[in-house]
Formats: C-alpha cells, sequence, structure tokens
C-alpha cells in the first residue's frame, strides 16, 4: 500500500528503516497557540506598587471571570518582581492565594488592573473583572488555595500550565507580605476557552 497527500501532488509518505512514518511536526504552549488562533490570552497586572505593611497581607490582585460567552478561564503562569527598598540585600516575600474571594477593600477599590491581550494583533480585550490593590488592601473571604515564597530583588515565575481553572463567576485573589519595605509587581497570564 502507498500512501498519498491526496492532493494530487504525488507525495508519498516516507518510511524510515526502523519502520516508522517520517513527519514533520511543531510544538507549542496550549497559551500561544490560543492567543494566534483565538486571539484570546492576556497578561494581567498591578503595575509596581509599594508595599511597607510587613505585619500582615496587602492584597494586590483580584481576578474574576465574567465571560459573557461563558467560557472557562485558564491560568497558565504568576509572575511576581520585585526591587529591594529597604535595608536587606535579599529579601522574602511571601503569597497566599484565595479561591473565590468576594470581600475586602482590594475588591470594594475596584482599582482596575492592567489588562493587555497577548496577540498584539488584536483588538479583543479581557472578557472579566481584574482589580489591584495598594500597601494594606485586605481580602476578607475566599478559601486558602495555595502560597509560595519568592525572594526579591528579582523576579520569579509560578507555573500552573493552565491547571487553574475559572469557570464563569469564579474568582481568584493574591495577597502579599514582605519582610522589608519593596516595590512589587504581578502578573497573570491567563486565556479563554
Amino acid at each position: 500500500m502507498i500512501l498519498e497527500d491526496g492532493t494530487g501532488k504525488g507525495y508519498k509518505l516516507q518510511i524510515t528503516e526502523l519502520n516508522r512514518a517520517e513527519t514533520d511536526a511543531t510544538t507549542q504552549t496550549r497559551i500561544a497557540d490560543i492567543s494566534l488562533r483565538e486571539e484570546q490570552a492576556y497578561t494581567l497586572s498591578t503595575g509596581f506598587i509599594n508595599l511597607t505593611t510587613t505585619a500582615s497581607y496587602s492584597g494586590v490582585l483580584w481576578i474574576k471571570n465574567t465571560d459573557t460567552e461563558g467560557r472557562d478561564m485558564f491560568i497558565e503562569h504568576i509572575r511576581v518582581c520585585g526591587t529591594g527598598a529597604g535595608t536587606m540585600s535579599m529579601e522574602a516575600l511571601q503569597c497566599v492565594v484565595y479561591r473565590n474571594p468576594t470581600t475586602g477593600t482590594l475588591i470594594s477599590g475596584a482599582s482596575a488592573a492592567y489588562k493587555a491581550n497577548n496577540n498584539f494583533g488584536s483588538a479583543n480585550e479581557f472578557n472579566g473583572l481584574a482589580y489591584k490593590g495598594v500597601d494594606g488592601n485586605t481580602i476578607t473571604n475566599g478559601d486558602w488555595f495555595t502560597q509560595f515564597t519568592t525572594h526579591i530583588p528579582g523576579h520569579s515565575v509560578v507555573d500552573f500550565n493552565d491547571s487553574i481553572i475559572l469557570p464563569k463567576n469564579a474568582s481568584i485573589g493574591f495577597a502579599l507580605k514582605p519582610t522589608d519595605t519593596c516595590e512589587i509587581c504581578m502578573e497573570v497570564n491567563c486565556h479563554f476557552e
């Protein structure tokens, strides 16, 4: 049997000496594919925030999926970066992630976070809510989801590989507690499908 391409050009499938089909493939991440094909991948950011409260957590970013088409939102990764403004050369920054928070000054303050489509040729806008906080903002409910520590100055990326899924009306909140005063920025890469 001979397998041909089916377009009438006469190309035939090549079989190697190990009896395997010769193929070429291009792989890309799921979020890159969604950004290219559907233009529905986004970066949500706090911009730079000065944190001076070291005794408690400050709510810095809250995201809610309000997609009008009912699509799920997938979180690819979280990026936290910062500068050390205090006297320490290497500072710790603790982060707590909350599942479905709905109250706190971060949310009631409703200060819009930065929202950008990852496909620079797209006019599509983020179909949800994203609020950025300031030093001392709170998240007062929701369930604990996870926590991690990063070191600043510098940046850290926490990969979730699309495993955090926010169905319509679900939300996620992020609160940070530094060991010394600092300036931070938090970004979330996500997409809808």
